[in-house]
């Protein structure tokens, strides 16, 4: 499979969180994800990425806008933000986007951690691993991670673990024991929990 695609599994667990929801793509590049967001039912989709600053991109779907700003510059809506995907991040350290995370109710991360790619840097995981993970599908090329609020300290996914050990190459089952052998996280996330919106229970006052 190639890298960066979303196998059937990965499809089916996404779709319903992404469904008849606004999403924010961050880093969304050339919109192919945002355009394949929309397929899957997302009711619009914001992209973002400081690329746009110089190359606006062609949309022709009025349901895709798209923000041409560092992650830093972006401000995110007073209501914060309901799903966002943050998809092959690179590794350089990205305070603007954590900033932005910390908006979000739901995170959706895919990338890549096994046999020498690297995604991200070691904060955005310590982050994810403050929250719950509501879905998980992992091949060795890809790995899709969907979040929720804060959670009490687990035990990292394949994909962290490698995260927060990049001292050498590790396989998607090697690491996968590691991290079980490892128990739950005990880091402190780099985050205010109480910052997370919280979507209100059905038939909450």
């Amino acid at each position: 499979m190639p890298f960066g695609l979303l196998t059937a599994k990965m499809k089916r667990a996404l779709t319903p969180h992404v469904a008849g929801a606004e999403v924010w793509d961050l880093g969304a590049g050339d919109l192919q994800r945002a355009i394949q967001l929309r397929v899957m039912g997302a009711r619009a989709v914001v992209a973002v990425d400081k690329e746009y600053r110089w190359k606006p991109p062609k949309i022709h779907d009025p349901n895709i806008q798209y923000i041409g700003h560092y992650f830093e510059d972006v401000k995110p809506p007073e209501g914060g933000i309901d799903v966002a995907l943050v998809a092959w991040p690179v590794s350089t350290v990205l305070p603007g986007l954590l900033t932005l995370l910390v908006c979000c109710r739901r995170v959706v991360y895919l990338g890549c951690n096994m046999d020498g790619t690297v995604c991200g840097w070691p904060g955005l995981y310590e982050h994810l691993l403050g929250r719950e993970v509501l879905d998980h599908a992992a091949v060795p090329e890809n790995t899709l991670a969907i979040y929720g609020g804060p959670c009490a300290p687990r035990v990292a996914l394949a994909e962290e673990w490698a995260a927060l050990h990049p001292q050498r190459y590790w396989s998607l089952v090697e690491a996968g024991r590691r991290a079980v052998r490892t128990g739950p996280f005990r880091g402190t996330p780099p985050f205010d929990e109480r910052r997370i919106p919280i979507t209100p229970r059905r038939g909450a006052a």
